[in-house]
């Protein structure tokens, strides 16, 4: 959660995200069984005595062991984007049935892949 660089009430969008991102918040979706983000949530007593134990073991597996990030980080994703896109519609258009998908398909990873190499960012 962010506050817009040009928010006329940045002082009450602040309020909002201390609210909403504080340990009271958390713990009520731990609760309503919805996993949050905020670790300390992870630790607290009453969310241990309520929640599923092989989740919070899981959790707290993930969290030494996993991948802080979901995806890659790629500072050109936009044109990667529409890269990966002009296949995906080249197979929508041919049901899957061009004899150009595979070539094209070569060509625009080759092509995401220079993005990538471009920014510093190939093979992180």
């Amino acid at each position: 959660m962010s506050i817009a660089q040009q928010s006329k009430k940045k002082d009450a969008a602040m309020k909002f995200l201390d609210w909403a991102t504080s340990k009271e918040m958390a713990i009520k979706g731990m609760l309503s069984n919805i996993t949050m983000a905020r670790s300390s949530v992870w630790s607290d007593n009453v969310v241990l005595d309520k929640m599923n134990p092989g989740l919070i073991e899981t959790r707290t597996f993930a969290a030494k062991n996993g991948t802080p990030v979901d995806r890659p980080y790629m500072s050109a994703v936009g044109e990667a984007r529409d890269l990966i896109g002009e296949v995906i519609i080249e197979s929508i258009n041919t049901k899957g049935a061009s004899p150009n998908l595979e070539k094209l398909a070569k060509e625009k990873v080759d092509r995401v892949n220079e993005l990538l190499k471009d920014t510093g960012e190939y093979g992180k």
